[in-house]
């Protein structure tokens, strides 16, 4: 199983990464978008970014607070794929 795991501010990707690491023990491959991702304020989805969204099974998001432009990109991808 792929996971793509969306994140919003920097205490969100502390916690995609740690459940990055606990998912590689259950065998769950799973991709965290670089911080550089959420440097911009764009609505849009770099190349990587969307390939990685494709290749992954399901999408989970981590949103401790106001999502970001790339966030909520993320996460509309998803709903419209079916795999949030």
């Amino acid at each position: 199983m792929k996971a793509f795991i969306s994140y919003s501010t920097t205490l969100d990707q502390i916690i995609a990464l740690r459940l990055q690491t606990m998912a590689a023990v259950y065998g769950i491959e799973s991709y965290v978008p670089p911080a550089t991702t959420r440097q911009t304020d764009l609505p849009y989805l770099s190349n990587e970014v969307k390939q990685r969204l494709q290749e992954s099974d399901v999408v989970l998001a981590i949103v401790t607070h106001a999502p970001s432009a790339s966030a909520v990109s993320e996460m509309n991808w998803s709903v419209a794929e079916r795999k949030l």
